[in-house]
């Protein structure tokens, strides 16, 4: 028996007109008016069936959670020549590894950086070959921010990570995190994110090897409630920095530094740290030299060092980068940022109380 094929719209009006010329009109008519059912509810059968797939919201369970705080700080002495050109190596550097999931779809390229190409040049490099998630955190229950990673092209090809941020799969904001430039001249971004989700960038770049004359720029943002990154202006920065303090830090120290020889002896300054868990102040005592930059300093760990900022009213004490470093090997704890002009970029060994 062979099948009958579908009856077109066009079909229907020709079956109209035999009902018309047929003495049998009713029987004709119940049949039309089957097709044109069926036919109706083929239809909206595909549209429901569009409307579910649109509604449909995307699994983020196959990229793991980054753990809060976290930095990603550039490493040119990592000593692994691949380090600023495999995206695999860079990864490994920082406890990220490229996931194979369906995530990675949802990467929206081409992101335009919140710095302008005449400021720095080098972030607006084009993407190159094929972003992959490798973390995310969770905002709340409405939004994702998912961390990619891909490589981007300039004189050779380099790494680059970025944090989009999703409702399901409708991408909300982006913003590039972390970069390496290296050519005639470089440059590099880093960041940290805290468990408020704010967010601090800091851009190196420069011509010289010295790094003391490469330029640094600091910028601050936020994730907000709704998944935007918000910038955030100095003095939010201050309040959006506020944590506790790695109690491994915690406790006072005290060093003696030498800083020159004079014609009545040589010159030194005593440090006196006292740090708790939200503060650190510092007690300088010195000998033939000036006393400066006393009082209170907030403390952000930056890849297992303890970064300290002046936090008081000495205008010629505040800076952009961090006043003093602090770091803890083995059982010892050294600091850098100490003395004069022949100690101040040294490691000291400090003593623990």
């Amino acid at each position: 028996m062979k099948r009958k094929a579908p009856v077109s719209e066009s079909g229907i009006l020709l079956l109209i007109g035999e009902i018309i010329k047929n003495k049998n009109v009713m029987r004709y008519l119940k049949i039309a008016i089957a097709i044109i059912f069926f036919t109706s509810c083929k239809n909206n059968e595909i549209k429901i069936g569009d409307k579910k797939n649109s509604e449909l919201v995307t699994d983020f369970s196959g990229t793991g959670n980054i753990e809060l705080p976290y930095c990603l700080n550039i490493d040119f002495e990592t000593g692994n020549e691949y380090y600023q050109t495999n995206i695999d190596t860079f990864l490994v550097k920082h406890n990220l590894k490229r996931n194979n999931d369906k995530i990675n779809n949802l990467f929206s390229a081409n992101t335009i950086d919140f710095v302008s190409e005449d400021e720095n040049y080098f972030m607006h490099y084009p993407y190159d070959g094929k972003a992959s998630s490798v973390g995310k955190i969770i905002i709340n229950d409405k939004i994702t921010a998912i961390f990619y990673a891909y490589l981007f092209s300039s004189e050779k090809t380099q790494p680059r990570l970025e944090i989009q941020t999703f409702s399901g799969d409708k991408l909300i904001d982006k913003l590039i995190v972390a970069s390496i430039f290296t050519s005639e001249c470089s440059g590099f971004r880093d960041f940290c994110i805290n468990k408020e989700f704010a967010i601090e960038i800091k851009d190196y770049y420069g011509c010289s090897e010295d790094e003391t004359s490469q330029a640094e720029h600091i910028y601050n943002f936020k994730i907000n409630k709704d998944g935007f990154f918000e910038k955030l202006d100095k003095e939010i920065k201050k309040q959006a920095n506020i944590s506790n303090i790695n109690p491994k830090y915690q406790g006072s120290f005290s060093t003696t530094v030498e800083t020159e020889l004079t014609t009545s002896g040589m010159a030194s300054v005593t440090y006196s740290f006292s740090i708790s868990s939200n503060i650190v102040k510092l007690n300088e005592a010195s000998y033939h030299e000036p006393i400066s930059c006393n009082g209170n300093y907030r403390a952000i760990e930056n890849n297992n060092v303890l970064e300290l900022y002046y936090d008081g009213d000495e205008e010629s004490c505040k800076t952009d980068k961090p006043n003093f470093r602090i770091k803890k090997e083995g059982n010892k704890f050294y600091m850098k940022g100490l003395g004069g002009e022949g100690t101040f970029n040294k490691w000291i060994e400090v003593e623990r109380k």
